[in-house]
């Protein structure tokens, strides 16, 4: 059984998702900002975060990849169709924003192409490429 959680973070408030195993691993979607207090909850829920998962590199929902990535020694997985809008911030859209930080990440761990199923410990899921919001944007169906 999977547990999930949603964390609306930043300004924007974005939802950040956080699926969880009976073994407590999980996965994180889109941790938008709020680097800190995301890391804070995961280590209060006591879970080992293995991976995070991007469903679109705009800003909202990078904001916070590096300092989760870091501190948890995880990779990033993103669509390859946008693997440059992580380091450049007038493709991810944070330039377009006085009031946002310019958000630059390093590049993902790995890259998905169009559909592909993805195992990660004992994840596992269909990825959906499904562009429209952005080139890139991706949705994740169990199995």
């Amino acid at each position: 059984m999977l547990n999930i959680r949603t964390f609306p973070l930043g300004p924007l408030q974005t939802n950040c998702y956080v699926v969880s195993n009976k073994e407590k691993q999980c996965l994180i979607f889109d941790p938008g900002e709020q680097g800190e207090a995301l890391i804070k909850e995961l280590r209060r829920l006591q879970v080992k975060p293995l991976a995070i998962i991007l469903t679109h590199a705009h800003f909202d929902h990078i904001g916070a990849v590096e300092q989760v990535r870091e501190c948890f020694d995880i990779p990033v997985y993103i669509h390859t169709s946008e693997k440059k809008w992580l380091a450049d911030p007038s493709k991810n859209g944070s330039s377009k924003y006085a009031e946002i930080p310019s958000i630059i990440c390093k590049e993902a761990n790995y890259l998905i192409n169009n559909e592909s199923e993805l195992k990660i410990g004992e994840f596992h899921m269909e990825l959906l490429h499904t562009p429209g919001h952005s080139p890139g944007s991706g949705g994740i169906l169990r199995r």
